[in-house]
């Protein structure tokens, strides 16, 4: 003997979503900062943002690993790219006041900095700064060998200088004035 019971606003009721999936979530991530998600994957990230801690939290994580916000449209990260240079050089105690919905206090000085296929002209600038010698091209094809990795400002140049060499033809030397010659 069996019966049924009839609930009649069960049918009314809204669908339990899936549960989240957080590899699924932060692979959609990586996806969207390399630009290749559909729409439909991009109002997914979206709305799980919007309703799901979880998801909040995997952003921010992603935030701190690669100090980018992929979320951001173009103009409103043209802005935040603005606001976040003014406060910057108004700030002289060295800390920084990042663009978004919290506002959080994170130190200018990163200890590491990751880049992807990036110039040695334009890793000069960065090589300059932060280990205050000059570099000099001898070559044009040194300028433009592309280079992905890290720069780690807690090691010396030559560390650095090493993993350039032996991954390329790149040579690089010291003048007498000290400056970084790339040939």
């Amino acid at each position: 003997m069996s019966f049924k019971m009839h609930i009649p606003f069960l049918s009314r009721l809204r669908k339990t979503p899936p549960a989240f999936d957080h590899e699924n979530f932060i692979r959609l991530l990586h996806y969207y900062k390399e630009g290749r998600t559909t729409r439909e994957e991009d109002r997914y990230i979206r709305a799980e943002l919007q309703r799901n801690s979880d998801a909040c939290m995997l952003m921010e994580d992603f935030r701190d690993t690669y100090g980018i916000d992929p979320i951001l449209g173009r103009k409103r990260n043209r802005l935040a790219m603005a606001s976040i240079a003014v406060i910057a050089i108004l700030c002289a105690a060295g800390l920084l006041f990042a663009v978004g919905k919290n506002y959080r206090i994170v130190p200018i000085e990163q200890q590491n900095y990751h880049f992807r296929y990036k110039t040695l002209q334009e890793l000069s600038g960065i090589i300059a700064r932060e280990y205050r010698v000059k570099v000099i091209f001898d070559t044009p094809e040194s300028a433009s060998y592309h280079y992905t990795g890290m720069l780690d400002m807690n090691r010396p140049l030559s560390a650095f200088l090493e993993d350039v060499r032996n991954v390329s033809q790149v040579e690089y030397y010291y003048d007498v004035e000290g400056n970084l010659h790339f040939r």
